[in-house]
C-alpha cells in the first residue's frame, strides 16, 4: 500500500484540539500504523 497522506492530515487537524494525540501519532510508530489502518478501513471499506 502506498503512503496515504490522509492519516497525517487528520492528525494535523487534531493538533488544534489535542496535542497529546498528535504527539503519539508522530512519535509512536505502532499508533501511527493503527490510525492509518483505521482511516484505510473507514475510507476504503
Amino acid at each position: 500500500m502506498a503512503h496515504d497522506p490522509a492519516p497525517a492530515k487528520a492528525m494535523q487537524h487534531l493538533l488544534k484540539d489535542d496535542t497529546q494525540v498528535y504527539k503519539q501519532f508522530v512519535e509512536n510508530e505502532s499508533f501511527k500504523r493503527f490510525v492509518g489502518d483505521m482511516v484505510y478501513a473507514i475510507t476504503y471499506a
